[in-house]
């Protein structure tokens, strides 16, 4: 039995991450909270970066900010660069976002600013 009084929101939220991102999304467990990753290339043939996003919510998400950490697999990017985006993904959940799902919003945010 769930328990979890955001798992319904949790739940939705992984559902149209799926229907976009399709095979870029990979669940890794869904409970007792989802973990997952989202694989971020650039639209080209033969991507040079590959970027992935590990996320696992919490029990208090999206009203406090799920645990994530971005990785650059080919380490093209800098780890100054990885914090930078680390911050601004803070930052938009604390001055924008909180009490929304921005999982979407961050994919977006760290493909925009790498690529």
């Amino acid at each position: 039995m769930q328990t979890n009084p955001n798992y319904d929101t949790q739940k939705d939220e992984i559902e149209i991450l799926s229907n976009i991102l399709f095979e870029q999304l990979k669940i890794i467990k869904e409970e007792p909270f989802y973990e997952f990753e989202i694989a971020i290339v650039p639209d080209t043939e033969e991507p040079k970066i590959k970027i992935v996003f590990y996320v696992s919510f919490t029990e208090e998400y999206p009203n406090s900010l799920p645990k994530f950490d971005i990785q650059d697999k080919t380490h093209y990017v800098s780890s100054k660069e990885i914090n930078m985006l680390k911050d601004k993904i803070i930052k938009y959940h604390t001055e924008e976002s909180c009490g929304m799902p921005i999982i979407y919003q961050a994919y977006e945010m760290i493909k925009v600013i790498i690529f």
